[in-house]
């Protein structure tokens, strides 16, 4: 089974909006499928590596919107 998810790269630390404490990262990991997919699961991390535990998204909906527009993509 291949699995989807969409790695993200900022060239400074982003603010995370969240009431939880999620530090500043300049990478986020977004699964699509299994079982962190299923739970819309969010990763930050930084300099490429990411920190434990994980923010849950409300919807995924604009991200896979986004990929199914992407013509190299499937």
């Amino acid at each position: 089974t291949v699995g989807r998810s969409v790695e993200i790269f900022y060239a400074q630390p982003v603010r995370v909006h969240s009431p939880y404490r999620t530090g500043h990262p300049d990478n986020l990991l977004i699964p699509l499928s299994g079982t962190f997919g299923e739970t819309r699961s969010l990763f930050g991390g930084r300099g490429g590596d990411y920190w434990g535990g994980a923010l849950r998204l409300k919807t995924t909906a604009g991200i896979r919107g986004a990929i199914e527009n992407v013509a190299c993509v499937r």
